[in-house]
């Protein structure tokens, strides 16, 4: 049998913070957000006996973006980064659920370069 059980009660709060601009004249612009979250319960991953709350993916993060467009030729590096979270619960082998344990997700830089062109045709 299987069954749903509601952990207990929480609050979470967060502030989204959103900077962009373009320079015209330039063609160059940029673009940085970042994210707080926080919880009025904390998760003690010690205690696995117990219901305390874990909530998946809550991290704060930053990224970062500069970009340059003009006459179908585009570039846009990105730098992203997330704090340590809760990724999921228990583990899977051959298809099988098992254990309460908490598999969490270290912090990490990613750079990642994009190149966009594009071509008029006439």
């Amino acid at each position: 049998m299987t069954t749903t059980v509601n952990g207990p009660k929480a609050n979470v709060f967060g502030l989204d913070r959103v900077r962009q601009h373009v320079f015209v004249a330039s063609c160059f612009g940029y673009r940085f957000n970042g994210t707080i979250v926080q919880k009025d319960r904390q998760y003690n991953p010690r205690d696995l006996m117990s219901s305390t709350l874990g909530v998946s993916g809550l991290a704060g993060s930053f990224n970062a973006v500069i970009f340059y467009h003009k006459e179908g030729f585009g570039i846009r590096p990105a730098a992203n980064w997330r704090d340590t979270h809760l990724d999921h619960f228990g583990q899977s082998q051959n298809g099988n659920s098992f254990g309460i344990e908490p598999n969490y997700v270290t912090p990490r830089e990613l750079w990642k370069p994009a190149r966009a062109t594009t071509s008029r045709r006439t």
